[in-house]
């Protein structure tokens, strides 16, 4: 099965989100893992080159993020597979979505039939739940949908009823190094080529309740950790990596850097 992942970014003169990926590199690198060679699995930042490989080689799945800076071009991207392969899957994903008021999360997705799934939460194990379902299963989401709701744990979708149904969201693995490292398996190769800014994830959780920021829910407040030599072989990866390390920021995107004891 051929899945293609896609973080995209805007271009002007260059890429206006020039970081690597590392969102999509996790759900990879996730996918990797469980199912091996059965899947086929590219990431992208750039949408030209996203709609030119979908010409060229279409998937069977597609997913992308869905950020604030990034909704209008995955919008007009996920509508445009869906003319190409309107069998092919769609996944959606991220925290740019109506969690707060769910009658308004049925209306999000009424509005966009072009989007299969919706993942708003953590993305590797309703990822996995969605692609191993459709290759298990023969391929037809809608069908599973219908018959088969279970196997999408952690994912909102419409039925043909025009219900939403959404069976354990906020699903978590309780182990968060049970996801490979998108570095240190070199999915992320390409994108340190390109020079984008490497983006490092040393924990996941913020125990505040902030009301300014998506993290302040709940679910965001169980801090799981890499561990300390896990994040030690991927920073020596990336600096032995990158073209030229004097030029390369890297960004720690912990949701609170340094809060939790736990922390590496």
């Amino acid at each position: 099965m051929r899945v293609f992942l896609g973080d995209l970014a805007h271009y002007t003169i260059r890429l206006t989100n020039n970081h690597t990926p590392i969102n999509i590199g996790f759900i990879a690198a996730y996918l990797k893992k469980y199912l091996g060679d059965s899947v086929e699995v590219k990431l992208f930042k750039n949408p030209d080159l996203l709609m030119d490989e979908i010409d060229r080689h279409c998937p069977d799945v597609l997913a992308l993020s869905n950020y604030v800076w990034c909704q209008s071009i995955s919008e007009l991207v996920l509508r445009y597979y869906k003319r190409r392969k309107p069998s092919g899957t769609t996944v959606w994903g991220g925290p740019n979505f109506p969690m707060n008021e769910i009658h308004k999360a049925r209306q999000y997705l009424m509005t966009r039939p072009y989007v299969d799934f919706y993942i708003p939460y953590e993305g590797e194990i309703p990822a996995l739940n969605i692609v191993r379902a459709l290759m298990e299963r023969g391929g037809n989401a809608k069908l599973l949908q219908r018959t088969s709701p279970e196997l999408f744990e952690g994912s909102f979708f419409i039925t043909d009823k025009g219900e939403l149904h959404g069976r354990n969201i906020g699903i978590q693995m309780k182990d968060i190094n049970d996801v490979p490292s998108p570095y240190l398996t070199g999915l992320l190769d390409p994108f340190l080529a390109e020079e984008l800014h490497p983006m490092f994830e040393t924990q996941r959780g913020c125990p505040f309740h902030c009301g300014f920021c998506h993290t302040g829910l709940d679910y965001y407040n169980k801090g799981r950790v890499f561990s300390l030599d896990r994040c030690k072989e991927e920073i020596l990866y990336i600096t032995s990596t990158v073209p030229d390390p004097t030029k390369s920021h890297l960004y720690i995107t912990d949701s609170n850097f340094g809060t939790s004891g736990d922390s590496p």
